[in-house]
């Protein structure tokens, strides 16, 4: 049985956020759940309920100990870091402590108030009691836990989150789920404040997602500028990739920790009107997440409500169809909500309706909307080396610079970063797909227009060739100005060169499922060929 536990990462937080990364990203790799407060004030007792709550569902505790107490409880005169470590302790949940060496530790990371210096020691003298561990830099550090968590995953047990019994056939892991709804309503979503760090936890999340999919679409369809010779990636270059590939396991594991977190969300929030922009903004990247596996894997496991019961999770395989039907749907529903004037929020339910209208080759409907997007005036097309460093084209996106607290896959950084902001979508990706629109639509000159401001842009020749090789230099433009960001291979498709231009059989045009979850879930059939 496949078992994912909840793991509480507790430390001062200035001193030691690339600590607390490092060992973020471990848990992370390792297939479990990071509980961060990072996103919390700990000097608020009002959290301290909150922190004692999340500690009770925790099953392990992991204490990174530097050179400063931190802050302190009123009441107690603890360091809240301190009062984390001791209620593990009161409540048995198995504990990991990391002290960082002394002789590495930096002049303005360590306390100077002698009363703090002396806690801090009767605090570090209280970790090394324990199951405990020095470190000097923050690799050695997460190569220190990776060791140790295996070791005390064996020595103390817990119960984590497992999936239901196989005999019943369920889809997706159940986390307590009873138990850790309540959890949420009570404690996360007191006040906006709450509820908008909640809401950029769960971005972060899927900004996890995005970026294991950029990189994995854009090797699958030769988009890659810098050559590949990582032994993990070669096999996704050459399209030989296999359902035991560990990257699209981290997909699959990435859109569905996404998706429960934001299907949580927009449970709490459907009756909070006053919350309604982060209800649709959890609407629409929902809806990105399903096309993005549909385009990849076809039909997916959908799961458009919470799951607090063994029947919720009795999901199998959903017809593309259906999911593009609902989602469709739903984003409907957020362009009739009143956003107060936030066009980026509206224009990006527009841009994923215009994705999924032209995936079902409605192209009335989708041209409906990708007119009204570009009529908005809002956008223009930047000058090629402005591009990811400024938002003009931006209808949605990742500022990397301004969340240093995300996650970031080096492999990522290294092939399709290009610049501080990662777009999800924009507005060149509008003008492609207007311009597809148009020539299937039999508007040949509009069609034309549309590609040659691209290309103007790109400070490349006009196209004036004969409409049948239209189609071709469409897409040529779409990898040269859009590769690495998502988009390429579902144009390839779309337009029948996939096969074609990337050298593959037709069951090649969508991934394999991931073996780990075709083991844990019998309802869900391999795609063909794989």
């Amino acid at each position: 049985m496949d078992t994912k536990f909840q793991i509480f990462v507790s430390s001062t937080y200035e001193d030691l956020k690339e600590e607390r990364r490092e060992i973020i990203n471990l848990i992370l790799e390792l297939g479990h759940i990071p509980v961060s407060m990072e996103f919390f004030p700990a000097s608020n007792d009002d959290q301290w309920t909150l922190i004692k709550r999340l500690l009770d569902v925790s099953d392990y505790f992991i204490v990174i100990v530097g050179g400063m107490y931190g802050s302190e409880n009123k009441e107690s005169g603890k360091s809240y870091t301190q009062l984390e470590y001791e209620y593990a302790l009161d409540n048995e949940i198995p504990v990991i402590g990391f002290i960082q060496d002394d002789s590495v530790l930096l002049a303005n990371k360590c306390e100077k108030d002698p009363l703090k210096i002396e806690k801090l020691n009767d605090f570090k003298s209280i970790v090394t009691s324990k199951m405990c561990r020095f470190w000097k830099i923050p690799q050695e550090l997460k190569s220190n836990a990776a060791v140790s968590l295996d070791r005390l995953f064996q020595d103390c047990p817990r119960q984590g989150w497992i999936r239901a019994p196989e005999n019943n056939k369920l889809n997706k892991p159940l986390v307590r789920p009873r138990k850790l709804n309540q959890i949420t309503a009570e404690s996360f979503f007191k006040s906006e404040e709450d509820i908008k760090k909640v809401f950029n936890t769960a971005q972060d999340s899927f900004y996890g997602f995005i970026q294991y999919y950029y990189l994995i679409e854009g090797l699958y369809c030769h988009s890659n500028t810098i050559a590949v010779s990582d032994s993990t990636l070669v096999p996704i270059i050459r399209n030989k990739v296999s359902a035991n590939h560990p990257l699209i396991d981290m997909l699959w594991e990435s859109a569905y920790k996404a998706i429960h977190m934001f299907v949580q969300l927009k449970d709490i929030l459907k009756e909070r009107s006053e919350f309604a922009h982060i209800n649709d903004n959890a609407t629409i990247l929902l809806s990105y997440i399903y096309y993005v596996l549909c385009e990849l894997f076809g039909g997916v496991p959908y799961i458009p409500k919470l799951i607090t019961t063994p029947e919720d999770a009795m999901v199998s395989r959903t017809s593309v169809s259906t999911i593009r039907e609902d989602s469709i749907s739903n984003l409907l529903k957020v362009l009739k909500s009143d956003h107060k004037g936030n066009m980026i929020l509206t224009d990006f339910a527009k841009g994923m309706l215009v994705k999924w209208n032209l995936q079902a080759k409605k192209y009335i409907q989708a041209k409906i909307f990708a007119e009204q997007i570009i009529n908005s005036e809002g956008y223009s097309l930047v000058e090629p080396e402005k591009i990811f460093n400024t938002s003009g084209e931006i209808l949605a996106g990742h500022n990397a610079l301004a969340n240093e607290r995300s996650v970031r896959y080096p492999n990522f950084t290294k092939y399709c970063q290009k610049g501080q902001f990662v777009p999800y979508m924009r507005y060149t990706e509008i003008l492609f797909m207007t311009s597809e629109i148009y020539f299937n639509l039999a508007e040949y000159g509009q069609a034309i227009t549309y590609l040659n401001m691209i290309k103007e842009r790109n400070h490349h020749p006009h196209f004036s060739g004969d409409n049948h090789l239209f189609v071709k230099y469409l897409l040529q433009e779409w990898r040269d100005d859009l590769g690495m960001e998502g988009s390429y291979f579902s144009a390839l498709k779309r337009n029948g060169y996939a096969s074609k231009v990337l050298a593959i059989q037709g069951w090649q045009e969508i991934l394999p499922i991931p073996l780990k979850e075709l083991n844990l879930n019998p309802r869900i059939e391999q795609n063909n060929g794989y």
